[in-house]
């Protein structure tokens, strides 16, 4: 693992070429794209982040906004010399690769996008602003959390996801909760990459609705829907998702 200067921004590299940056959602971290890395590792030279205050990217600061999370992403990018690269983005960090080819287009060539929303509301009960984050709480969010993110039959993925969760830190949970996912709707008809929008047909939390109402804002998209999987359908539909990834990278 590396870090990045100025605020800690941890993020591992594996495979040599043409680079694919991937982003996680929010409260996961970086590990969940194991599988998925080892897939593209052959192909593409893949940087696994952490974001601000996720896995190993500590964060003990102020509040901070999605846009200062683009900020580490770009800092990263220049630290490491890459003028360009594809990013493959999870849930948040679909918002955030969407953010950032918006604000500087010429550093992103493709984008995979799982889990994606123009819009999006929390639609289970979480800790209020300003209200204390305690274990029980946590737990409380989290099963809240499970009829939404998980399906039946992939009870390792939910229980890799919930550890992970519970693991965060509470600062991370207070700071996350203030972060109010933005309208994008204003900024996708500008985004001209291609881009593959992923999503799984039993996603509760960006249904397949979100998905189609992505697509038809983004100029220059397409659609690859995973049969019985979820939100974390990378994880529950591997094979599939890397494969229809790979496709789409390669231009084929």
């Amino acid at each position: 693992m590396l870090k990045t200067k100025g605020i800690p921004l941890f993020y591992s590299r594996q495979g040599a070429g043409e680079a694919v940056l991937c982003l996680h959602g929010n409260r996961d971290s970086s590990l969940v794209f194991g599988d998925l890395a080892r897939a593209l590792e052959p192909h593409y030279q893949v940087i696994r982040a952490d974001l601000r205050g996720h896995g190993q990217s500590e964060y003990a600061g102020p509040a901070f906004t999605l846009e200062d999370m683009v900020d580490d992403i770009l800092r990263l990018l220049d630290e490491q010399g890459l003028k360009q690269v594809s990013i493959i983005g999870h849930s948040l960090g679909s918002t955030l690769a969407l953010l950032l080819s918006a604000r500087e287009p010429d550093r992103v060539k493709k984008l995979v996008l799982m889990g994606a929303a123009a819009t999006f509301a929390v639609p289970f009960k979480r800790p209020e602003h300003g209200e204390e984050i305690t274990p029980d709480a946590v737990r409380q969010t989290n099963a809240a959390a499970v009829p939404y993110f998980f399906t039946e039959g992939h009870e390792e993925v939910q229980h890799q996801i919930l550890e992970g969760w519970s693991r965060l830190p509470a600062a991370t949970h207070r700071l996350m909760i203030q972060i109010k996912h933005p309208d994008l709707r204003p900024i996708l008809q500008g985004i001209r990459q291609r881009s593959l929008i992923i999503s799984g047909e039993e996603d509760r939390i960006t249904p397949l609705h979100k998905a189609l109402e992505l697509n038809r804002y983004l100029p220059d998209s397409r659609m690859h829907s995973v049969p019985g999987a979820g939100h974390f359908m990378f994880l529950e539909a591997g094979e599939d998702v890397a494969a229809a990834a790979l496709t789409f990278l390669k231009g084929e």
